[in-house]
């Protein structure tokens, strides 16, 4: 075991990498998935509105802004936008228990939340109900050609937002905080996870160089946006110009759909953990026709065992590589 820490070598914000993959490859597809297809140029486009909305309301500075947007591309967005504006992302989901969500709120001190049509109404309920104040709930909509319609709720009048697709002029501390993870609290309280942009930096340049990350890759993104390990489907491939693919819940939740949609998005990259990774597994043996696609297949964030290995070998055969890795939080 190490008894010192080894400096982390200089990686540029996740964030300035991302906009640059934008400037060179406007048209290609960055995120499918939820009836939408963004292009690099608009996901851009779209997160920049959101995050001039942030910084028009003074949401900066390390400032925690709550993500409750069901996953999908518009989190991605959101996701981008606190990036940008230098705001603390904290992911929530209406699938998380009520006091696992006030907690969230309550410890972060989250003033502002951002969420979608569909989830909006959720949300307000949950705030009135427990008479919670939020100062801002900006609702975001399906985005319309380049323009992503955007609605503020502010206590206070709001003045002078200015919702710009131009790219922030912003710098901060790297070393400042780029998200919290609140932990599941399965064995007792939960607890919140605070990432930095320089160590996250750090992991998503190190998995994509490891991969070879590049924009023939289209890279599956399967883990609860409530995960840290989304951070790393989503950020490595929009670093590398590579498409992230983000199938719906009920396909996410039923293997053999999970198996025909990996087949019929051409998937090169799966990433998931040991029990998904069993069902997938079981699937292919039934159908008896393995992912030709399939490049890679990364797991993480639970225990594998050696059968696992020989059971995917005799489904799919040899051709894609297995890799088992600790997760973001371990690393």
């Amino acid at each position: 075991w190490f008894t010192t820490l080894l400096p982390l070598s200089p990686q540029p914000l996740l964030h300035r990498v991302i906009e640059e993959r934008c400037r060179q490859y406007p048209d290609r597809v960055a995120i499918a998935g939820y009836g939408l297809r963004m292009s690099y140029h608009d996901l851009n486009g779209y997160a920049n509105q959101l995050a001039h909305g942030l910084l028009s309301l003074g949401y900066r500075d390390e400032k925690h802004v709550g993500v409750y947007a069901g996953g999908g591309p518009l989190q991605v967005v959101a996701l981008l936008a606190c990036f940008k504006a230098g705001a603390v992302y904290v992911p929530m989901s209406a699938d998380q228990a009520v006091h696992h969500l006030l907690q969230v709120i309550t410890e972060t001190g989250m003033q502002a939340v951002v969420t979608t049509t569909a989830h909006a109404a959720t949300l307000k309920q949950l705030l009135a109900a427990h008479a919670v104040k939020i100062d801002t709930v900006i609702i975001l909509d399906s985005p319309v050609d380049t323009v992503l319609p955007l609605s503020f709720e502010h206590h206070l009048p709001i003045e002078n937002i200015v919702c710009s697709a131009v790219n922030p002029d912003l710098d901060y501390d790297e070393s400042g905080s780029a998200y919290v993870f609140y932990t599941s609290g399965s064995t007792g309280r939960s607890k919140g996870i605070i990432g930095s942009h320089v160590s996250l930096s750090h992991y998503i340049h190190w998995h994509q160089r490891e991969w070879g990350i590049d924009g023939s890759f289209r890279i599956s993104q399967l883990a609860p946006m409530t995960f840290d390990a989304s951070l790393k489907d989503i950020l490595t491939g929009l670093i590398g110009g590579a498409t992230v693919c983000m199938p719906d819940s009920h396909i996410k939740n039923n293997p053999a759909l999970l198996v025909e949609w990996l087949r019929s998005e051409n998937i090169s990259l799966l990433q998931t953990v040991p029990s998904v990774f069993r069902l997938i597994t079981g699937s292919l043996q039934e159908s008896g026709a393995p992912l030709a696609g399939l490049r890679y297949v990364v797991l993480a964030g639970e225990r594998l065992y050696g059968r696992d290995v020989l059971n995917w070998k005799a489904a799919n055969g040899t051709t894609a590589r297995l890799s088992n890795l600790y997760g973001l939080t371990e690393t």
